[in-house]
């Protein structure tokens, strides 16, 4: 029996999807001298923020895939809202909050792609939600990764002489 292939790209022209898209131009942004200047100037508590994700990361990097559990997560009680859906969203949310306290210009190039992104992730994984079990979970890994790039991004943007 003759399996059929798939069209790769076909849908999307050979694009990338846009969700992904908006995460490229995004970091492209972030990358920009200006913004990068605007961020020289951010408030201490964003530089606070992106210290704390810098270390949730190298603790997630060093644990065994199957240990989830973030050291504030003992702390806050809230452990039940650190992974899955609850936990994506939740991310996107406090990536959010970083965004908005490290751009004060609303209009700010670095901001409005942000939020931009923000935006299209948020509703990515409102629709993954109501996906299968199997299907979900494929979309919050890629979820996970597109939020981890721009951490990753806006860390290193706030502070270039360390990467992660």
């Amino acid at each position: 029996m003759a399996v059929a292939k798939k069209a790769v790209g076909k849908a999307t022209g050979g694009k990338k999807p846009d969700v992904a898209h908006a995460v490229d131009l995004a970091l492209k942004v972030i990358d920009n001298p200006a913004v990068i200047a605007t961020l020289d100037r951010a408030s201490a508590a964003v530089k606070a923020w992106a210290v704390r994700a810098r270390e949730h990361r190298e603790i997630r990097a060093s644990r065994p895939v199957t240990d989830t559990q973030r050291p504030s997560d003992v702390k806050s009680g809230r452990f039940v809202d650190r992974f899955g859906q609850k936990g994506l969203e939740h991310r996107s949310a406090e990536l959010r909050q970083a965004a908005a306290a490290a751009f004060p210009d609303p209009t700010g190039e670095g901001r409005v792609e942000l939020e931009r992104t923000l935006d299209q992730i948020d509703r990515y994984l409102a629709a993954v939600g109501r996906l299968p079990l199997v299907k979900r979970k494929q979309g919050h890994w890629k979820a996970d990764d597109m939020l981890d790039r721009l951490e990753d991004g806006l860390v290193r943007a706030l502070d270039p002489g360390r990467s992660m």
